[in-house]
């Protein structure tokens, strides 16, 4: 793959994430996952989908959504994340929190050149 290609890869990448609300982020081999930063970085709601642990000391509570599968089964998942989805001003709070997130996190920097840089690295990494 050239750099070219790696290039527009990425940018379809980011813009497929922007048009997301939602990301689903299982858990990882630790107490969160790579899935959980990429999400935020393309700027999808994380869907933390793990039963015990609590990733960033309840720091992401304000915009993640965290859903055990012992509340209930994928569908009843849906359609929460449906109900979410029709609020505009819960979407507007969650989306604000995420940005307040980044930015404490990345200070001084676009959270998009972020993301893109990101995705440009883990394409490289893969042989992409």
């Amino acid at each position: 793959m050239t750099d070219q290609d790696r290039e527009r890869l990425a940018a379809r990448t980011v813009g497929l994430a922007r048009n997301s609300t939602f990301a689903l982020c299982p858990r990882g081999n630790g107490p969160s996952s790579m899935r959980l930063m990429e999400s935020m970085l393309l700027g999808a709601i994380p869907v933390m989908l793990d039963d015990w642990t609590t990733p960033f000391d309840d720091t992401m509570a304000d915009f993640a959504v965290r859903w055990s599968l012992l509340y209930g089964h994928l569908d009843v998942l849906a359609a929460v994340l449906k109900a979410l989805a029709a609020d505009p001003v819960e979407l507007a709070r969650r989306r604000a929190a995420m940005a307040l997130f980044l930015q404490r996190n990345y200070p001084g920097q676009d959270v998009s050149e972020v993301s893109a840089r990101y995705l440009r690295d883990k394409l490289t990494a893969v042989g992409l």
